[in-house]
């Protein structure tokens, strides 16, 4: 049986960088694909509680702290469409669980 759950090939040209590979018994992981194949990837980590996204039109390397603000939103540095900012939100939510604050 092979141990891979979840294989993304990258949409992205070779310019924007090798993908992130996510340890994901130490980070939660959320990923992204809008309609034009731009992808997105959600981390936060257990231990640290810091939460960063990564795209391929940034450039996988770039790695993008997202904070809440006091006001619900999120912040993240970096332009986001509907779809893709709706898809960060859930992200954050999903993750408040594994801090307590449901």
């Amino acid at each position: 049986m092979s141990k891979t759950l979840l294989n993304i090939k990258n949409n992205h040209i070779d310019n924007c960088g090798e993908p992130p590979v996510i340890n994901t018994k130490e980070n939660y992981a959320g990923y992204f694909a809008n309609r034009y194949g731009e992808q997105w990837i959600y981390t936060y980590h257990y231990d640290t509680k810091k939460k960063t996204l990564r795209g391929g039109d940034i450039g996988w390397g770039e790695e993008l702290e997202v904070t809440i603000n006091k006001d619900g939103t999120v912040s993240h540095g970096c332009h986001m469409n509907t779809e893709e900012y709706r898809w960060l939100l859930s992200c954050v939510e999903t993750t408040k669980y594994f801090e307590g604050n449901t």
